[in-house]
């Protein structure tokens, strides 16, 4: 059944780790735009294998590195944003040349989908993809809570983008975001964000 999207938030707020494979902001607007996706391809399904191909090409005793990200990032390149690269070099080496179609589109314009080009943030749009294709919730609405934000800061870009503009780094934004949110969600009134039905 799936989840309401405010306690969806709420539960990412509370324990992000859980959700995120980095604690950034960038993370939660790939997460959200992942659930977000009209993407239904199963990414995991055309990545079965990859990561035993990895522990194999690494000759890695599996010990230490749970997955993909971390042994990219041991092995390659310890730049998130290279590794990105990185990652798309070795798909390429272990799919010998075939592409998904939304994967290459990613790769090839990284922007049309991610809101930085780093391999956390392409693992948190494909985590939020799965959790949506496995109906543990429907689309996540922020456009309330963007409105909100762009009137308490009299900002018209993007949630996400008014956040870090006054925080001093991607992770101290998230836990901006946290408070912003909790703030924004208390409002009486339709202050808090719905749920697309799919």
């Amino acid at each position: 059944m799936a989840i309401h999207s405010q306690s969806r938030l709420e539960e990412i707020i509370n324990n992000p780790g859980m959700y995120l494979p980095a604690r950034t902001i960038y993370c939660l607007k790939a997460y959200v735009d992942g659930i977000n996706s009209p993407n239904q391809t199963d990414v995991w399904d055309y990545l079965d294998g990859f990561y035993d191909w990895l522990l194999d090409t690494f000759n890695h005793d599996n010990r230490g590195a749970q997955d993909e990200i971390k042994l990219i990032l041991h092995y390659m390149s310890n730049d998130p944003y290279d590794a990105f690269d990185r990652f798309f070099e070795l798909l390429d080496e272990y799919k010998e040349g075939e592409n998904l179609p939304l994967l290459q589109a990613i790769r090839e314009r990284p922007f049309d989908f991610l809101p930085q080009r780093s391999i956390y943030a392409l693992y948190a749009f494909f985590w939020g993809m799965d959790m949506q294709a496995q109906g543990y919730f429907d689309a996540i609405d922020l456009s309330e809570f963007e409105g909100w934000l762009q009137n308490q800061f009299e900002n018209d870009s993007s949630w996400y983008k008014i956040i870090m503009l006054y925080s001093h780094d991607e992770f101290g934004a998230l836990q901006q975001f946290a408070t912003l949110y909790t703030e924004f969600s208390s409002k009486p009134g339709p202050a808090s964000d719905t749920v697309a039905m799919v």
